[in-house]
Protein backbone atom coordinates (compact mmCIF):
# COMPACT_ATOMS: atom_id res chain seq x y z
CA UNK A 1 0.00 0.00 0.00
CA UNK A 2 1.11 3.44 -1.01
CA UNK A 3 0.36 6.19 1.42
CA UNK A 4 0.94 9.89 0.10
CA UNK A 5 1.44 12.07 2.85
CA UNK A 6 2.85 15.62 1.09
CA UNK A 7 2.02 15.55 -2.81
CA UNK A 8 5.09 18.80 -3.75
CA UNK A 9 7.97 16.52 -1.80
CA UNK A 10 7.30 13.51 -3.39
CA UNK A 11 6.40 15.16 -6.71
CA UNK A 12 9.88 16.58 -6.17
CA UNK A 13 11.20 13.28 -5.71
CA UNK A 14 9.92 11.65 -8.25
CA UNK A 15 11.17 14.16 -10.89
CA UNK A 16 14.55 13.76 -8.91
CA UNK A 17 14.41 10.00 -9.22
CA UNK A 18 13.34 10.11 -13.10
CA UNK A 19 15.62 12.81 -13.91
CA UNK A 20 18.94 11.29 -12.00
CA UNK A 21 21.87 10.16 -14.13
CA UNK A 22 22.83 6.29 -14.45
CA UNK A 23 25.81 7.10 -13.19
CA UNK A 24 24.75 7.66 -9.75
CA UNK A 25 22.42 4.81 -9.42
CA UNK A 26 22.95 2.41 -6.78
CA UNK A 27 22.13 -0.40 -8.44
CA UNK A 28 25.34 -2.20 -10.29
CA UNK A 29 23.54 -3.47 -13.22
CA UNK A 30 20.93 -1.57 -15.97
CA UNK A 31 19.80 -2.43 -19.19
CA UNK A 32 18.77 1.10 -21.19
CA UNK A 33 17.39 1.45 -24.32
CA UNK A 34 13.90 3.58 -25.90
CA UNK A 35 10.66 1.34 -26.28
CA UNK A 36 9.54 0.79 -29.87
CA UNK A 37 7.07 -0.31 -32.34
CA UNK A 38 9.13 -1.13 -35.77
CA UNK A 39 7.54 -2.04 -38.89
CA UNK A 40 10.07 -3.72 -41.24
CA UNK A 41 9.93 -5.44 -44.79
CA UNK A 42 10.96 -9.01 -45.57
CA UNK A 43 14.59 -8.77 -46.86
CA UNK A 44 15.82 -5.96 -45.06
CA UNK A 45 18.58 -5.23 -42.45
CA UNK A 46 17.66 -4.23 -38.79
CA UNK A 47 19.61 -2.99 -35.63
CA UNK A 48 18.69 -3.57 -32.11
CA UNK A 49 20.76 -1.75 -29.72
CA UNK A 50 20.93 -1.72 -26.13
CA UNK A 51 23.55 -0.38 -23.13
CA UNK A 52 24.09 -2.22 -20.48
CA UNK A 53 25.98 -0.49 -17.43
CA UNK A 54 27.35 -2.38 -14.36
CA UNK A 55 29.73 -2.27 -11.67
CA UNK A 56 32.46 -4.57 -12.20
CA UNK A 57 33.19 -4.88 -8.54
CA UNK A 58 29.46 -5.99 -7.77
CA UNK A 59 29.21 -8.12 -11.63
CA UNK A 60 32.45 -9.92 -12.30
CA UNK A 61 31.31 -12.12 -15.08
CA UNK A 62 28.27 -10.12 -17.23
CA UNK A 63 26.44 -12.35 -19.57
CA UNK A 64 24.19 -10.30 -22.04
CA UNK A 65 21.53 -11.45 -24.61
CA UNK A 66 18.77 -10.50 -26.89
CA UNK A 67 15.60 -12.63 -26.91
CA UNK A 68 12.58 -12.95 -28.69
CA UNK A 69 9.64 -13.08 -25.92
CA UNK A 70 6.94 -15.91 -26.14
CA UNK A 71 5.35 -15.37 -23.12
CA UNK A 72 6.21 -13.10 -20.26
CA UNK A 73 7.85 -16.49 -18.61
CA UNK A 74 9.41 -17.90 -22.01
CA UNK A 75 11.76 -16.36 -24.37
CA UNK A 76 14.40 -17.53 -27.35
CA UNK A 77 17.43 -16.17 -27.37
CA UNK A 78 18.61 -15.45 -30.16
CA UNK A 79 21.91 -17.47 -31.32
CA UNK A 80 21.55 -18.51 -35.37
CA UNK A 81 24.22 -16.94 -36.81
CA UNK A 82 22.40 -17.44 -40.40
CA UNK A 83 20.17 -15.00 -39.47
CA UNK A 84 21.07 -12.78 -36.60
CA UNK A 85 24.70 -11.17 -35.71
CA UNK A 86 25.28 -9.83 -32.37
CA UNK A 87 28.03 -7.35 -31.89
CA UNK A 88 29.65 -6.37 -28.42
CA UNK A 89 32.11 -3.47 -27.51
CA UNK A 90 32.59 -2.67 -23.46
CA UNK A 91 34.27 1.05 -22.29
CA UNK A 92 34.67 2.16 -18.76
CA UNK A 93 37.05 2.26 -15.84
CA UNK A 94 37.93 -0.48 -13.37
CA UNK A 95 34.62 -0.26 -11.93
CA UNK A 96 31.83 1.41 -13.77
CA UNK A 97 31.61 -0.51 -17.29
CA UNK A 98 29.65 0.38 -20.24
CA UNK A 99 28.57 -3.12 -22.91
CA UNK A 100 26.81 -1.48 -26.19
CA UNK A 101 24.84 -5.16 -27.46
CA UNK A 102 23.61 -4.65 -30.61
CA UNK A 103 21.55 -7.38 -32.33
CA UNK A 104 21.52 -6.98 -36.17
CA UNK A 105 19.07 -9.05 -38.57
CA UNK A 106 20.59 -10.10 -41.84
CA UNK A 107 17.55 -11.03 -43.62
CA UNK A 108 14.07 -10.14 -42.52
CA UNK A 109 10.94 -12.76 -43.02
CA UNK A 110 7.89 -12.91 -41.36
CA UNK A 111 8.84 -15.28 -38.76
CA UNK A 112 10.29 -11.94 -37.02
CA UNK A 113 7.49 -10.94 -36.26
CA UNK A 114 7.29 -10.65 -32.20
CA UNK A 115 8.62 -9.07 -29.31
CA UNK A 116 12.28 -8.79 -28.65
CA UNK A 117 14.38 -7.69 -25.38
CA UNK A 118 17.46 -6.64 -24.01
CA UNK A 119 18.47 -8.87 -21.15
CA UNK A 120 21.72 -9.25 -19.03
CA UNK A 121 22.62 -11.52 -15.82
CA UNK A 122 25.59 -10.78 -13.87
CA UNK A 123 26.89 -15.20 -13.23
CA UNK A 124 27.16 -15.87 -9.68
CA UNK A 125 24.99 -13.50 -8.54
CA UNK A 126 20.50 -13.66 -8.57
CA UNK A 127 21.30 -10.06 -10.27
CA UNK A 128 19.42 -9.70 -13.50
CA UNK A 129 17.68 -6.67 -15.89
CA UNK A 130 16.09 -6.39 -18.63
CA UNK A 131 14.69 -3.74 -20.90
CA UNK A 132 11.99 -2.94 -22.32
CA UNK A 133 9.99 -4.73 -24.93
CA UNK A 134 10.49 -4.16 -28.34
CA UNK A 135 7.47 -4.78 -31.03
CA UNK A 136 8.48 -5.99 -34.35
CA UNK A 137 6.19 -6.27 -37.35
CA UNK A 138 7.42 -7.63 -40.46
CA UNK A 139 5.10 -7.55 -43.80
CA UNK A 140 5.84 -8.96 -47.31
CA UNK A 141 7.83 -7.24 -49.28
CA UNK A 142 6.01 -5.10 -51.99
CA UNK A 143 7.56 -6.12 -56.13
CA UNK A 144 9.95 -3.67 -57.35
CA UNK A 145 8.94 -2.08 -60.25
CA UNK A 146 11.13 -2.96 -62.89
CA UNK A 147 14.12 -1.45 -64.51
CA UNK A 148 14.16 -0.93 -68.34
CA UNK A 149 18.26 -0.14 -68.61
CA UNK A 150 18.31 -4.44 -67.92
CA UNK A 151 17.34 -4.81 -71.48
CA UNK A 152 14.89 -4.80 -74.15
CA UNK A 153 11.67 -6.02 -72.66
CA UNK A 154 8.72 -7.48 -74.53
CA UNK A 155 6.65 -4.43 -75.34
CA UNK A 156 9.87 -2.82 -76.99
CA UNK A 157 10.57 -5.63 -78.95
CA UNK A 158 6.58 -5.88 -80.15
CA UNK A 159 7.05 -1.90 -80.55
CA UNK A 160 9.75 -2.54 -83.51
CA UNK A 161 8.28 -5.19 -85.21
CA UNK A 162 5.23 -3.24 -85.93
CA UNK A 163 7.09 -0.13 -87.03
CA UNK A 164 9.29 -2.55 -89.03
CA UNK A 165 6.18 -4.09 -90.84
CA UNK A 166 4.45 -1.07 -91.24
CA UNK A 167 7.47 0.22 -93.29
CA UNK A 168 8.10 -2.39 -95.30
CA UNK A 169 3.94 -2.65 -96.31
CA UNK A 170 3.61 1.11 -96.65
CA UNK A 171 6.62 2.10 -98.08
CA UNK A 172 6.29 0.40 -101.60
CA UNK A 173 3.46 2.33 -102.22
CA UNK A 174 4.72 5.65 -101.87
CA UNK A 175 6.77 5.66 -104.77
Amino acid sequence: MITFVAAKPLLLGVILLIGMPTWLSTESLQVIYQRATLSQEEGDKLHLNCTVTYNQAKCTDLETSWVKVHSPDNGTQLTDLNRYLVIMSERGDSSNRSRQVTLEFKNMSLSDNGTFQCMAKCCGTVETAMGHFIQLHVKVAEPKPSNYSQGIHITDFLSVIVHYLFLMLFLPCVQ
